[in-house]
């Protein structure tokens, strides 16, 4: 079959290749529900609030999040309603003529290129967050991981180093970590992310600043993972700390997806969903494992990454005793609380946060 044909039936069935909590595609035979926009809105609207405290609550039980990320044709988004997209299409794909491309790549194209190189500069950041070593940008696990606790430590550092773009955090030596060569500073972040993102030697990344792996734009039809920077350094950093948001966000969404992160009550889920498949709900409770999606049936995932619904252990009951309160923040409140943080924390206070009401303590399975 030739290429052109596979690139559009890849764009045809975009909805079920993408393995995170849905998102808006921008062309009208894709019908796709906005589900990480919808969660990022109401986040958004949480903060609006007058209050100085940190937001609480913000998922109302009455509010129907499948309803609401049902996606229309004519819908606009916010700048951080869009940049919550990055992690499933780190290189702007979803445009122009580059669209067809993403849909031929999640379906075929990534696949392949995996099967032989695990390599970031060999298969792109896209292929790399899907089936490769960048899985933990969607809360999973990959191959180098030998245990829940490893891929725990790459969420968290990566979330560090995330917020510090997000922040246009200074170097000790007082410049921007945003300008610092992306191939020499990855070296200096902790192994949890250093073994899986370094560059190699040579490499076609030896002249990227650090913005630029968050800046990139494949809008070429047939390049997916040699692409040109945006040129402008000041239309970079926006784009880099922008995507760093976005990135945030996109993270700790994706953990509540059954089918990413075990969040069980009862017995762990099994890699591959209990019997019945995957559902799509938010259970407020720590993840206790990891799952990667090259082990996984798509179909079987995204059943879990289609509008969730509000499990019962979200629910905090004031007649109850504090341990049987909620684990966890559930997923709009926990969004609420990256963007606050993002203006009033601090790297040390956002990682209490993440590991006291997101990710909990450290596995020991």
């Amino acid at each position: 079959m030739g290429r052109k044909r596979w690139l559009l039936i890849g764009a045809i069935i975009l909805t079920s290749a993408a393995q995170a909590y849905e998102i808006r595609v921008r062309r009208p035979f894709v019908k796709k529900a906005d589900v990480h926009e919808t969660i990022t809105a109401l986040a958004e609207e949480c903060l609006k609030t007058p209050s100085a405290a940190a937001p609480s609550g913000c998922w109302h039980r009455n509010a129907d999040l499948a309803g609401r990320s049902r996606s229309r044709g004519n819908e606009s988004y916010g700048p951080l309603q869009v940049a919550v997209r990055w992690p499933d299409d780190p290189t702007r794909q979803d445009r122009k003529a580059s669209f067809l491309k993403i849909g031929y790549n999640l379906f075929r194209g990534c696949k392949k290129l995996a099967a032989g190189s695990r390599v970031i500069e060999e298969i792109g950041l896209l292929c790399s967050s899907h089936y490769g070593k960048l899985q933990f940008f969607h809360a999973q696990a990959v191959d180098e991981d030998k245990s829940p606790a490893d891929t725990r430590r790459r969420i968290l550092a990566w979330a560090d180093l995330a917020f510090r773009i997000a922040t246009d955090a200074r170097l000790e030596d007082g410049s921007r970590l945003l300008d610092a060569n992306y191939c020499r500073f990855i070296e200096t972040e902790p192994a949890a992310l250093s073994e899986v993102m370094r560059c190699k030697s040579p490499s076609i990344y030896d002249d990227w600043n650090v913005s630029t792996f968050f800046a990139l734009t494949c809008a070429s039809p047939w390049v997916s993972y040699r692409c040109p920077t945006p040129g402008e350094a000041a239309e970079e950093d926006r784009l880099a700390i922008l995507s760093a948001k976005g990135a945030l966000l996109h993270l700790v969404q994706d953990s509540f997806s059954q089918s990413h992160a075990s969040r069980s009550i009862g017995s762990p889920i099994p890699p591959n969903g209990p019997q019945g498949g995957f559902v799509s709900k938010v259970v407020c409770a720590y993840p206790t494992a990891y799952f990667n999606y090259r082990e996984q049936k798509s179909k079987a995932h995204g059943k879990a990454d289609r509008p969730p619904v509000r499990d019962s252990s979200c629910d905090d009951d004031p007649r109850t005793p504090a341990p049987d309160d909620p684990q966890t923040d559930d997923v709009i409140t926990a969004s609420a609380m990256i963007l606050w943080h993002l203006e009033n924390g601090s790297p040390e206070s956002f990682e209490r946060y993440l590991v006291d009401r997101v990710f909990g303590p450290e596995p020991t399975a």
